[in-house]
């Protein structure tokens, strides 16, 4: 048998035999329903912007397989450690840069401007709480850009835009995904507690 092949086979085996071990080491589901809100702030954004933003991280968690399941509206019944994935965007600009022709001469009528880039800037907040009583459990903020130059027949604001949704998605997903079953025991302990004391305007 030429050493070539011998080496394919081998290394064919090898990824055989290694399969079990990875599919093992897949994390354990944490043991809530997960249901997931995208909203915005004062300032309204498009319907299709903020669909395509839960549709993506729909998936994203389910995929990632971090809850036992992933719910678009609240159940009717839902579990004591439920819990509310909600994602705001707020101050959402959308931005095209042109750039005027100077050497070519316009026909009748047209546009002498030319798309040069397209820039989508948002702030975000994303919030994990318990489902029935609204408690924050985990929180992240922050601010994204995203901006696409186009090529011949590209379409920039789409392009910024699946840029765009793909960076929250990732980290809305690293946020509600991380730590173990454990550990999230501990942080929903915790968030209770610390909103079951009085505040210091109430003593």
């Amino acid at each position: 048998m030429p050493t070539r092949l011998r080496t394919l086979l081998s290394a064919a085996l090898l990824l055989l035999l290694a399969a079990p071990a990875i599919a093992g080491n897949k994390p354990e589901p944490l043991p809530y329903d997960l249901v997931i809100e995208v909203g915005y702030g004062r300032r309204p954004v498009s319907s299709g912007m903020l669909e395509e933003l839960r549709l993506a991280l729909s998936r994203a968690v389910e995929s990632a397989g971090c809850f036992r399941s992933v719910h678009r509206d609240a159940p009717e019944s839902p579990g004591a450690d439920d819990l509310v994935l909600r994602l705001t965007v707020e101050n959402y600009e959308d931005e095209t840069e042109f750039r005027y022709s100077i050497n070519e001469t316009p026909l009748p009528g047209e546009d002498r401007r030319k798309l040069t880039t397209v820039e989508l800037r948002a702030d975000l907040s994303i919030v994990l709480l318990t489902l029935r009583e609204e408690i924050p459990v985990r929180t992240q903020r922050f601010s994204q850009r995203s901006s696409w130059t186009p090529h011949q027949f590209e379409d920039a604001r789409e392009y910024a835009k699946k840029r765009m949704v793909r960076e929250v998605v990732r980290k809305a997903r690293s946020l509600a995904c991380k730590g173990s079953p454990g550990k999230w025991a501990k942080q929903l302990a915790a968030a209770r507690a610390a909103a079951a004391e009085p505040s210091s305007s109430s003593r």
